[in-house]
């Protein structure tokens, strides 16, 4: 009787490490799956800041290797700024936050306008404060041909839309 109680006694512990350990498995399995979900929604977000750093061809280029590096004949670059936004910005009215959104209002408008198909050439390189940068002749998959000056009419039709 005594080793029947034992072994009862041995079966139960027994039992006892087996749900414990499938316990603790299935947590371990459920933290896992959040920390996935956590790593994607962070790469998600480090691939769209890449985005809004650098163009759409060099973001799949430096995906595909660690480094990107390429020569352009004939670029354009121009660098749009915002006359005398530094004395029109004060923090006194709302914190600031006014004219924070009157030049988010702006850039968002010159980003709209980059949109159109007839500035298809021409990427956004950054906004630096109330400054635009915008550069043509970067893309070689551009629908122009880059080795033409068609890419720099459009910057300067590009240019006269931001002015009016």
């Amino acid at each position: 009787i005594l080793d029947v109680i034992l072994m009862v006694c041995i079966i139960n512990f027994l039992n006892r490490e087996f749900e414990v350990c499938a316990r603790l498995n299935f947590r371990t399995n459920i933290l896992a799956q959040v920390h996935y979900c956590e790593i994607e929604d962070l790469k998600s977000q480090a691939d769209q800041l890449l985005s809004n750093i650098v163009p759409d061809h060099v973001v799949a280029e430096l995906q595909q290797s660690q480094s990107y590096s390429e020569n352009h004949e004939m670029v354009g670059v121009v660098f749009a700024n915002i006359t005398n936004f530094t004395e029109f910005y004060s923090e006194s009215y709302e914190g600031g936050l006014e004219c924070i959104r009157v030049l988010n209002e702006l850039i968002s408008d010159f980003d709209d306008m980059l949109d159109r198909d007839e500035f298809n050439c021409i990427e956004k390189i950054k906004t630096i404060g109330a400054t635009y940068m915008c550069a043509s002749g970067l893309n070689a998959a551009c629908s122009t041909d880059l080795t033409s000056n068609s890419h720099l009419v459009s910057l300067v039709q590009f240019c006269m839309r931001l002015h009016s």
